[in-house]
């Protein structure tokens, strides 16, 4: 029989994708019950699907080694153990243009103003990272990456939501930071989850040059006067 199997070693978690994809000629007498043969439904069944079982190389697919999506359980099997899926709103410009998959890392930048301006104070715009590394499980409803769209299709996806893999406190700061101010995500690089938690806030005074002149506008004057020599300013 003609049976699909995989391409290279793949690992509980993985999502299948066309290219993972080869036809084998397996004899009878090795099949095993439920592995899928290959023909145009069951490769477009595999498009996205779940791998529940480490696979090594040129191993078929049978039924119970995936879940396809939208099956019971799916979310749940993709979340890593004691993490939870949490989704946050986001915007054409806060969801990266359309442009993000599940799978990508991305830190979550708050930003939000700090003072209420009552009583003569000043309130400032502040934007720091609150969570570093965190991997994106769902963009809108989907919860495998896109391999099969071109840039140009991606771009035009209408995302609304992305949903986030995090620990029980990462939900708790997430969930305060929505609340708090706007909520914006930025894509990492390749090779890995990178912690840039320790990356200092930023605030409006340091960008707006409009703020930097009202910053040096605010600063106090006092004249000092000494005697015959005249006056001198002193800045504080």
């Amino acid at each position: 029989k003609k049976l699909l199997t995989v391409r290279n070693a793949m690992h509980a978690g993985d999502f299948l994708r066309e290219s993972d994809l080869v036809t084998s000629s397996i004899p009878d007498n090795y099949v095993l019950p439920g592995s899928l043969e290959d023909t145009p439904a069951n490769r477009q069944a595999l498009e996205g699907a779940l791998l529940r079982v480490d696979l090594p190389a040129g191993s078929g697919i049978v039924e119970q080694s995936f879940l396809r999506v939208g099956d019971h359980g799916f979310l749940a099997a993709v979340l890593k153990p004691g993490m939870r899926a949490l989704s946050v709103a986001v915007g054409p410009a806060s969801g990266v243009s359309g442009l993000i998959e599940p799978g990508d890392r991305v830190d979550v930048v708050m930003t939000e103003r700090v003072g209420d301006g009552a009583g003569g104070n000043v309130s400032h715009l502040v934007s720091k990272i609150v969570l570093s590394g965190i991997r994106i499980v769902a963009v809108g409803g989907s919860l495998s990456p896109r391999g099969g769209k071109n840039i140009a299709e991606q771009a035009g996806v209408d995302v609304r939501t992305v949903t986030l893999e995090v620990t029980p406190e990462q939900s708790g700061v997430l969930g305060t930071a929505q609340q708090l101010g706007q909520i914006v995500l930025t894509v990492q690089s390749l090779g890995g989850s990178h912690d840039d938690l320790a990356t200092p806030p930023v605030w409006e005074y340091s960008v707006s040059a409009s703020d930097s002149q009202q910053q040096k506008g605010g600063v106090k004057v006092m004249h000092v006067y000494n005697g015959i020599s005249g006056a001198q300013d002193v800045h504080f």
